[in-house]
């Protein structure tokens, strides 16, 4: 497994700032677009040079503030359900590169890696010689435009990074465009206006395109209708009623009886049936409610309200903005009413830590706080972090730790068998914690012997 590894790591020499010291300068609005469009520009260069990797298969493209992890992996397995061959992409990852990189829902094997990588970064290297440089973010998105090309599938299912307009999957030829939804996150670079953050989103608007939005707020909607508009696309607005029926332009689904787990899934479940519905309409796929009852029964999305241990009860959670923390505390209140709960949390610089916090807080009885350790993006410091803590809820038990294992072992050593561990506030926390119950090297075993 140590080749699987080194090929991994290979991905963190292409980091310029491996101490994200760039994420604290302050960004003018114009020159951080100009610099957005100038390495936009220099990733298209490098597209062409693989000769386009991102036009050999059919494709969908997932943006949003939240959600849109999920809504990629089940539109994955909606299409995959119907008898059709599916990779999808999905980023960060959370303990092994190799979940960015599956198809019909299964990790590839370490070995395939190893050999898509030794063909991929041939041509780094020969892009390299011509004297040009690679971006860790391009590398990772060619190289999944490269994977998919050559895995042969009939759809590749593509989840945008922060944004859209400019981000890198942005040259995917993409048939239809979801955005989940439009809320407050990545204000530094995407701007702190709705509207500005909107206008990022729906800038995977191709012409012509179809369009599903779960959107529902008026200046998020005003900027994806305007793009619409502007580029001669046609737009779906999911439609979910109380009564949890998707209704579609020519079907009627059903799915409050589907094992999701998380109340918030039901609206990115509606989102994933309506784009999948779209292209049952127009291109041939199959959907009907057998299909989604399968997919959804095989779906697994690691990570978001992941249940990984009962008594005491563990759930893992990489809610990292208001937005997902608020709807993952309102998923606790109803799964979990009247439990003793405890939160791990830690959050990654730059993002809102307070409001974040002001909704954990509401419903925690004690807060471990801990940070991430991932290369380029520094932690808010724990101490840091307690310090806000202490002044939202003067009274609530708190405890820090350097490392999420050791915060775990607090709780064990204290909980009963009621008790209930909410870990969450960053995608890596939550890989780092997710260790302790599935073995990432076990796992590479697993997957390579099938």
């Amino acid at each position: 497994m140590d080749a699987y590894y080194r090929e991994a790591e290979w991905f963190f020499t292409l980091l310029t700032d491996p101490e994200g010291t760039r994420r604290f300068e302050p960004k003018d609005p114009a020159a951080r677009r100009a610099r957005y469009e100038a390495s936009f520009r220099e990733f298209g260069r490098f597209l062409e040079f693989l000769e386009h990797p991102q036009t050999r298969f059919r494709s969908l493209q997932i943006a949003g503030t939240s959600g849109k992890g999920s809504v990629t992996t089940m539109i994955a397995a909606l299409l995959s359900a119907s008898g059709l061959k599916v990779g999808d992409h999905t980023s960060p990852y959370l303990q092994l590169a190799l979940e960015k990189l599956r198809i019909d829902g299964q990790l590839i094997k370490p070995s395939q890696f190893i050999t898509l990588m030794t063909a991929f970064r041939s041509c780094v290297a020969n892009w390299h010689a011509r004297g040009e440089t690679l971006k860790y973010g391009h590398a990772w998105v060619a190289f999944t435009f490269f994977w998919l090309a050559r895995a042969g599938v009939d759809w590749g299912v593509v989840e945008t990074g922060m944004g859209g307009r400019f981000d890198p999957t942005n040259y995917l030829p993409a048939e239809l465009a979801v955005i989940t939804n439009v809320d407050y996150d990545h204000v530094r670079s995407l701007g702190g206006t709705l509207s500005s953050i909107a206008w990022h989103k729906a800038g995977i608007i191709k012409p012509h395109q179809r369009v599903v939005t779960a959107a529902t707020k008026p200046e998020t909607l005003a900027a994806i209708t305007a793009e619409v508009r502007e580029k001669s696309a046609q737009l779906r607005r999911v439609k979910l009623d109380r009564d949890l029926y998707v209704h579609t332009n020519t079907s009627r689904y059903f799915i409050g009886d589907l094992p999701l787990q998380g109340a918030y899934q039901t609206i990115n479940a509606a989102t994933a049936i309506t784009a999948v519905d779209w292209l049952a309409e127009c291109d041939g796929v199959s959907l009907d409610d057998d299909v989604i009852r399968h997919a959804f029964t095989q779906h697994r999305h690691p990570g978001r309200f992941e249940v990984v241990q009962q008594q005491p009860v563990v759930v893992l959670d990489g809610a990292h903005n208001p937005h997902k923390m608020a709807a993952l505390m309102a998923s606790v209140r109803q799964q979990f009413s009247g439990r003793r709960l405890t939160c791990i949390v830690g959050i990654i610089s730059g993002k809102a830590a307070e409001p974040m916090l002001r909704t954990l807080v509401a419903d925690c009885h004690a807060i471990l706080v801990s940070q991430p350790h991932v290369i380029g993006k520094p932690a808010q410091p724990p101490d840091e972090l307690a310090a806000t803590i202490r002044v939202l809820a003067p009274n609530l038990p708190i405890d820090t730790f350097e490392r999420v294992d050791a915060a775990i072992d607090h709780f064990m050593a204290t909980a009963s068998k009621t008790d209930v561990l909410l870990i969450t506030g960053s995608i890596y926390l939550v890989g780092e914690a997710r260790e302790r119950w599935y073995d990432s090297r076990a796992t590479l075993r697993q997957l390579e012997h099938g």
